[in-house]
């Protein structure tokens, strides 16, 4: 999976898990944190990866989810600086095909695509690009309706209008407003201002004051998928930058 920051792909990764068990299969979820694999000893980082997939074949069946794959798996170059980086992303690519026939269910999500290495696309490794876009306007009101149901001290609130105005803004960026609106009251209360309720005003306020944080990842990755020659690849990436990559 791969798409801008704050868009729920590790939550995806963990619904697999448990949309599995609804069909009755005992199915662990496992997460591979890349800070646990990679080492400044060399070969160390590559005896992690190999305790993981086997770990996961032990688990099997399993789902693993791997964030910020590119650190693990980036493209191979011909730099001899990069002699671990390569040893490391064979290392990947060998356990991967070892366990192709294993019942274990790989994800990995990036933030940057562009980044990770081809052979890791191929069949028998991670066989699809799933693109997480932003979230639609259903979506949105979704999460200001989750990030809100447990506010009691909360006025009537227009959810459609403030859809409307977050259309651009991530998941994180939804949470980061509500938390924002329902600290207004808090902040005046702690000034001497009488007590209040969360309004629809304060959701405003909080709206103006926070910047949609993917304008800036949308320029860049427009701008590096260009630069690998893999533009027809990511198609849908580029048609949303080319909405959202200009929005201040």
């Amino acid at each position: 999976m791969y798409g801008p920051p704050g868009c729920g792909k590790t939550y995806i990764a963990s619904a697999a898990a448990a949309e599995a068990s609804k069909l009755g299969l005992e199915v662990k979820f496992l997460e591979i944190t890349i800070s646990n694999v990679l080492s400044k000893w060399v070969g160390e980082a590559e005896q992690h990866v190999t305790y993981a997939c086997n770990r996961a074949k032990e688990c099997a069946p399993c789902v693993v989810f791997l964030d910020e794959i590119d650190a693990l798996g980036g493209r191979r170059t011909g730099s001899d600086d990069e002699k671990w980086a390569k040893r490391l992303v064979n290392v990947f690519l060998t356990e991967l095909t070892a366990g192709a026939k294993s019942k274990v269910l790989w994800i990995a999500a990036t933030n940057q695509p562009w980044l990770v290495d081809p052979a890791l696309r191929r069949p028998g490794r991670f066989n699809k690009l799933v693109y997480v876009p932003l979230p639609n306007e259903s979506a949105r009101e979704a999460i200001f309706k989750l990030h809100t149901k447990s506010i009691k001290s909360i006025d009537n609130i227009d959810f459609a209008n403030l859809t409307q105005q977050t259309d651009g803004y991530s998941g994180a960026d939804i949470e980061s407003i509500c938390r924002r609106a329902t600290d207004i009251p808090l902040e005046a209360a702690l000034e001497g201002k009488p007590a209040r309720n969360v309004t629809c005003d304060d959701f405003n306020t909080a709206i103006n004051a926070t910047p949609r944080s993917t304008v800036p990842w949308f320029r860049l990755a427009k701008s590096e998928v260009m630069k690998s020659g893999e533009g027809e690849l990511f198609r849908a990436l580029l048609a949303d930058a080319e909405k959202y990559g200009m929005v201040t």
